[in-house]
């Protein structure tokens, strides 16, 4: 979960406490995997949880600049309601 910050554009959205923990939870549900690496957007809530997983995990993390959800560059910030 991203820290919402109407004031700031959504990609550069940081993550939240609650979303560091959640990151924190997820590292030892994807132990089992054996992940050689992660890969990350270059979104600060996308390669900060990319960053807690994998400092979890004792793999590496790489941020690929093409790699993200969605495009709204322009899309004026709305309520959750509005967005839905």
């Amino acid at each position: 979960l991203p820290a919402i910050d109407p004031a700031v554009v959504s990609r550069d959205w940081q993550l939240s406490e609650t979303g560091s923990q959640g990151a924190a939870r997820l590292a030892p549900r994807l132990a089992r995997y054996d992940l050689p690496q992660l890969w990350s957007s270059a979104e600060p809530k996308a390669s900060q949880t990319a960053m807690i997983v994998a400092r979890a995990l004792g793999v590496p993390y790489v941020v690929a600049p093409d790699l993200h959800e969605n495009d709204r560059t322009g899309v004026p910030f709305m309520s959750t309601a509005e967005l839905h």
